[in-house]
């Protein structure tokens, strides 16, 4: 009950058990469950209690860390009247790091939307598509993100640009990408009926899978990136490739080496999708309307019909002309640019590759380089190619052209992955062993091997999850 200014965060200690450093009046420490111990895996849960003068709302922010791996930070403002706001932060600490808030539609919400729409003549909707978070919040509820069916978006940037995305229902016999579908086989799920839809590309490769008994996962789509709802963390979360299981290099040696099977390729594929990098040219039509409903062509049509009234008509005549010069200019210049990214994507994106499978990788299939998914072996020409995604080389040496990422000229030495020593017992991380990995892009220019081996890699990343990917979405 002591006002308190300030409190220490809750974090993990070694022994697994959350540690607290000291705590000011009015603080203490509080398990949502009621149980004297915190879960397994997580840190203990830090409560800090506010009351204002007259009592009437109360502040409890909550944090639960995870010890393995990613953190999950939750900030729940309660009221009394038992309506509750949840934050939580995708990406933390990343450049792309956001704020999430969880909505559901709300009938008398849109109801009142729609008369203020007709009432104002349109302006409202044009308002509101202007300001999604005004949408969102004018036409839903505040709901969990277990809940929601609608989620709002805030970067944490100096922008703080809003987004509205829909969630959307995946079909699968596991949780995660990287799920045991023999063990998941005879592990009864919980499937409980939802009213979304699967959409038609889940659908298509939903169907080549054995029928196991089906888990329905929750995710959303923003910025070509998918992000999978977790009930661990209680958020949701990107999967990129290979990393997000952090294994060590001596484990891709011996554990990764042989490839996957089909059925298991077709279940990756469910949450990774399509090695593509397909940058969407979007019609005249759409790129008009997004172009005419810009603010400041609105506050040209509102000049216009000022000084129409006033019969300024040359004034109105110049106005309409220089818009309509300026929007004709406008499109042809973002419709150019799309083009161009497209053509510079699509040279070379889809090509033919050589996957390996069986137990030891001694079977050698042809495929098309988009039926890729993180955890494929590929074998690496000795003519060279293209590389359609990012892989890690564990298995002969390459000479590759990196001008396309880097802008170097020279071309580098890829070495196979190490499979003894200190250094193979390291967690395998793009960043730190980019000497043994092959970008997507990137050309091979020329292979080396020994005792007749085929020169093989690991794939790592696909699609917009590459380094080649995620520059084409910066762009």
């Amino acid at each position: 009950r002591t006002p308190s200014r300030s409190c220490t965060t809750a974090f993990p200690a070694p022994s697994g058990r959350g540690v607290c450093g000291p705590i000011s009046p009015g603080c203490r420490l509080w398990d949502p469950q009621g149980a004297s111990e915190p879960p397994s895996g997580f840190g203990s849960v830090l409560t800090q209690k506010k009351e204002t003068v007259r009592g009437t709302r109360e502040l409890i922010v909550v944090g639960v860390v995870k010890l393995n791996s990613l953190c999950s930070w939750s900030s729940v403002c309660v009221d009394r009247m038992g309506e509750s706001e949840e934050r939580k932060l995708l990406n933390q600490d990343l450049e792309e790091e956001m704020e999430v808030w969880g909505y559901r539609p709300c009938l008398w919400k849109m109801v009142l939307v729609g008369v203020g729409a007709v009432c104002s003549g349109g302006f409202l909707l044009l308002l509101l598509y202007w300001l999604p978070e005004w949408e969102v919040k004018g036409t839903c509820t505040h709901t969990s993100l277990r809940d929601a069916q609608m989620l709002l978006l805030r970067t944490t940037d100096e922008f703080k640009q809003w987004f509205r995305v829909k969630v959307q229902v995946l079909q699968a016999p596991g949780v995660t990408p990287f799920s045991d579908l023999d063990l998941l086989s005879k592990t009864p799920f919980p499937n409980k009926e939802v009213d979304y839809q699967m959409c038609s590309e889940d659908q298509v490769h939903h169907e080549k899978l054995p029928k196991h008994q089906q888990v329905q996962i929750k995710y959303f789509t923003h910025h070509s990136a998918k992000y999978y709802w977790n009930d661990v963390m209680q958020n949701f979360e990107l999967y990129q490739g290979l990393e997000d299981v952090r294994v060590s290099c001596a484990c891709i040696h011996s554990e990764h080496s042989s490839g996957l099977s089909k059925t298991l390729q077709d279940f990756r594929r469910l949450f990774f999708g399509e090695n593509e990098i397909a940058v969407r040219v979007p019609s005249l039509f759409q790129l008009l309307i997004k172009e005419v409903l810009n603010p400041f062509y609105i506050f040209q049509l509102f000049s216009v019909i000022l000084w129409s009234a006033e019969d300024y008509y040359y004034y109105a005549t110049a106005i309409v002309f220089m818009s309509v010069v300026s929007i004709a200019t406008s499109l042809y210049n973002i419709r150019k640019q799309y083009v161009m990214l497209h053509d510079m994507v699509a040279a070379h994106s889809v090509v033919r590759v050589s996957v390996c499978r069986g137990d030891k990788g001694e079977n050698i299939e042809q495929a098309m380089s988009t039926e890729l998914v993180p955890g494929d072996v590929i074998a690496v020409p000795a003519n060279g190619m293209v590389m359609p995604c990012d892989a890690v080389l564990f298995q002969g040496t390459c000479v590759v052209n990196e001008s396309m990422l880097t802008g170097e000229s020279v071309p580098v030495t890829k070495t196979s992955l190490p499979s003894t020593g200190e250094e193979a017992a390291r967690c395998y991380n793009m960043e730190e062993h980019k000497r043994h990995t092959l970008f997507c892009g990137t050309r091979v220019i020329q292979t080396r091997y020994y005792a007749g081996e085929l020169v093989k890699a690991v794939v790592v990343r696909t699609g917009f999850s590459t380094e080649k990917g995620q520059l084409v979405r910066s762009i």
